[in-house]
């Protein structure tokens, strides 16, 4: 996804995100033949979004009533994201 004006227009919208996410493995030793079986994992996120640019955007999926503290926070390269679109609710 490249970044442009239109996601700015999304910022306190509730989105869903699809984005990949990396794959990783940092447990002792692993056999040579099995870094061929690692891939990007696929994902979805429902958040509302708080901010955006060139770089990432930022999102949370859960938030209070009055809107004063967040919690489950996700940064997210641009150049991870697949897609965005805001939640009709």
């Amino acid at each position: 996804m490249v970044f442009d004006t239109e996601l700015e227009k999304l910022i306190n919208a509730i989105v869903i995100i699809e984005w990949e996410d990396i794959s990783g493995y940092a447990d002792s030793w692993m056999d040579k033949k099995d870094i061929y079986d690692m891939h990007p994992h696929q994902c979805i996120s429902i958040a509302k979004l708080y901010e955006c640019n060139q770089e990432y955007i930022t999102v949370a999926a859960t938030w209070d009533e009055v809107g004063s503290i967040v919690s489950d926070v996700n940064c997210i390269p641009i150049g991870c994201i697949k897609s965005i679109k805001k939640v009709k609710i």
